[in-house]
């Protein structure tokens, strides 16, 4: 390996440190779609047995590029009192790779004309530093040298979600037990903020806001705001603006109102950012988002008899 790929690959590996510890968590710029990656209140939210899956490839014009993949499966129970799933996450940063699994768990009330869920996860996270892809020069060196970094621990969550007509507004915190395991892994909690309102604009067309605020301390926080253009329920065009990060496209179909006699909904979401942060110039753009969501009704009630989630999300 020359000396010029060699300080590069140091100086990519550094960046990604740093991004890493600014900004643990992924950021889905489809996150309203899979409400359980920043919330554990979302579980059951549809009132159906549900399928999501998110998909990120990020700064796709550099090989060994961050990959994210996010599945969950999550179901009403107990006459839609309550709601159960699963969360699997596997985030890949160039050497850094975390898994985490967690069990959700969410009570429904109903309260002030709307409905409150309160949601709870509990699970394990698992980090590895894999160093067997770094050129190492100096073969005394022990740490870069010995391909052992990695670290199990505990992960909890909680959070609350309110929803009502056209509104939604929830509030969670993200790994509650907060991890110091070493230098190559942490686990900061994360403090997040959400709301959605949707607008009828005529018969077929609403245009649906959304906002996500998330905050780990006073130097580290981030803003997102999204507007939705939704077409008969089933066409769908936004944009998003990520402060100080990126700009996102988004398009879909609900491709399941295209099959009405199967009574599922199969949401198909793909996004487009384009970098605005101070990392564009090193070419770090052109990241691509895919969102899959199938939901599946647990009876044969035609869709407008049964209960649905107030935004179309």
């Amino acid at each position: 390996m020359s000396n010029k790929k060699c300080i590069y690959h140091t100086g990519f590996l550094m960046i990604y440190y740093v991004c890493s510890f600014a900004q643990q968590d992924v950021h889905f710029s489809q996150y309203m779609f899979a409400g359980t990656v920043i919330n554990p209140a979302y579980v059951g939210y549809r009132d159906k047995v549900t399928t999501s899956v998110l998909y990120k490839k990020q700064w796709s014009a550099i090989s060994s590029t961050p990959v994210y993949q996010h599945i969950s499966v999550d179901a009403p129970v107990n006459y839609e009192r309550m709601g159960v799933g699963i969360v699997m996450q596997n985030d890949k940063l160039f050497i850094q790779i975390s898994t985490r699994i967690s069990a959700l768990y969410a009570y429904k009330i109903n309260v002030l004309k709307g409905k409150l869920s309160l949601g709870l996860a509990a699970g394990i996270k698992h980090y590895k530093a894999d160093l067997s892809n770094l050129a190492v020069f100096d073969q005394d060196d022990v740490v870069l040298t010995q391909n052992n970094h990695q670290q199990w621990s505990p992960d909890f969550a909680t959070g609350c979600l309110f929803q009502k007509k056209n509104f939604q507004a929830g509030f969670s915190v993200q790994h509650i037990a907060q991890t110091y395991a070493s230098q190559y892994f942490q686990n900061i909690r994360h403090f997040y903020f959400n709301a959605a309102y949707s607008v009828k604009v005529s018969m077929h067309v609403n245009v649906i806001f959304s906002g996500l605020l998330k905050y780990l301390s006073s130097q580290i926080h981030q803003g997102d705001a999204t507007a939705h253009l939704l077409y008969n329920k089933y066409l769908w065009a936004g944009v998003s603006y990520r402060t100080n990060d990126a700009l996102a496209m988004q398009c879909g179909l609900d491709a399941g109102r295209l099959m009405p006699q199967t009574n599922i909904q199969l949401k198909i979401g793909y996004a487009y950012e384009q970098t605005i942060s101070p990392y564009r110039q090193f070419n770090f753009r052109n990241t691509h988002e895919v969102m899959l969501l199938a939901a599946f009704n647990k009876n044969k009630q035609p869709e407008n008899k049964k209960h649905t989630s107030p935004i179309f999300f």
